[in-house]
């Protein structure tokens, strides 16, 4: 299995306020709160839900809510603890009362532990979205906290001086399971012409630098996941992911900007960028190498990859932002022994690691509809739908 590492690995602009939302937070917890700042996104009114995992505890941690106006009044909960498996938070400011709000403690079968809160707009009336909501912990130890910001909303910069907000173990699942080949995404084009014949140039959306050709793309997500000792590295590989022309379907050219659109009747194409647009690239490599040797496993298959990726100058190999690099496609079929009907299989690689190859450096996408673009690839991918997608990663 082939699978998106995510488009998670820089800031992105929040959807109504703009300003900059990370996917993770991560800190240390004592006797002393430590504050973790929250913006949800759009989908509220199915409720949305941030989330803060941490290794099995003493029984003392706890967590409590709040949220803080623009104009800085803030409003909290009670006190959680881990003996409390959900309870419904009393939350109002301003006099509007905010939810409904629960705060849920769970524990993964690998002993992990979660402080989650959902909220949902249940009036529909948009006050849940305007505030900035916080979660404090205590006596947890080292924490990871996550908010998918494929739905608009993210970590900000309203937290705690223990607390760093960055895009490291970004990438979701199912690309953190063991057996399963994660994708991150390199630049591959940095212009391209639309049916309009007009010339557009990519950049990065938080930046606003230039793309440059074989750079990481700076959305693509980045390792290590949390627990790299049964994941092995993450991402595996990258991927040519930014900017792709792939096939559009006729029934969503009424929804997609013209600007991106690079050919019409009879076939439909347009640029595109995300990890979703890489992992594709890399799967279908992946079925050339396993139609020459049907008998390569995930782990044989990594070994392939990495005697024949590429990594840019001075990056090591088994990193957690490029794993062993750049896909080289034409390598890696040339290492690959050809089984002929009625051969033996030939003995799988032996593998010392994960594999890929690279071909460059870092980059982003460029105007806001390209945002919307990754979003929209985001959406279509069911592993996004999933609140607990940034959990401890499978066993």
């Amino acid at each position: 299995m082939v699978a998106a590492a995510g488009n998670e690995g820089s800031a992105r602009p929040h959807a109504v306020t703009e300003e900059l939302v990370w996917v993770h937070a991560s800190g240390t917890a004592g006797a002393t709160p430590e504050r973790v700042g929250l913006r949800f996104g759009e989908q509220l009114a199915l409720g949305e839900a941030a989330q803060i995992w941490f290794e099995e505890p003493a029984a003392s941690a706890s967590a409590r809510v709040g949220v803080r106006t623009d104009a800085g009044e803030e409003v909290t909960s009670a006190v959680v603890t881990l003996d409390d498996a959900v309870t419904e938070l009393e939350l109002a400011v301003a006099g509007v009362a905010l939810g409904p709000a629960f705060l849920v403690t769970d524990q993964a079968p690998s002993g992990d532990r979660v402080f989650e809160l959902v909220v949902v707009d249940g009036d529909e009336d948009g006050a849940e979205g305007a505030l900035v909501w916080f979660v404090e912990v205590a006596d947890t130890g080292p924490f990871d906290a996550y908010l998918d910001v494929s739905s608009g909303g993210g970590l900000v910069e309203h937290h705690s001086a223990g607390v760093t907000l960055d895009g490291r173990r970004s990438v979701g699942f199912p690309a953190t399971a063991a057996g399963v080949i994660a994708v991150g995404s390199s630049v591959s084009r940095v212009s391209w012409r639309a049916t309009d014949g007009v010339k557009r140039e990519a950049y990065d959306v938080v930046t606003e630098d230039p793309l440059e050709l074989g750079q990481l793309s700076s959305f693509s997500s980045r390792g290590p996941t949390r627990d790299p000792e049964r994941t092995g590295t993450k991402p595996d590989c990258v991927a040519p992911g930014e900017m792709v022309v792939s096939a559009l379907p006729a029934a969503l050219l009424a929804d997609t900007p013209p600007e991106v659109v690079v050919a019409e009747r009879p076939a439909y194409y347009a640029i595109g960028a995300g990890t979703s647009q890489a992992s594709p690239a890399a799967a279908g490599v992946i079925a050339l190498l396993l139609e020459r040797d049907p008998s390569l496993d995930p782990d044989a298959v990594r070994g392939l990859l990495r005697a024949t990726s590429r990594l840019p100058e001075g990056v090591a190999p088994d990193g957690p932002d490029w794993g062993v690099g750049l896909l080289d496609a034409r390598a890696a079929l040339l290492s690959t022994p050809e089984i002929h009907p009625g051969e033996a299989p030939s003995a799988a690689p032996v593998d010392d690691g994960c594999g890929c190859a690279v071909a460059g450096r870092s980059g982003a996408v460029g105007a806001p509809w390209l945002l919307a673009l990754l979003a929209g690839l985001g959406a279509r991918c069911g592993r996004r739908a999933g609140r607990v997608r940034r959990g401890p990663p499978p066993g």
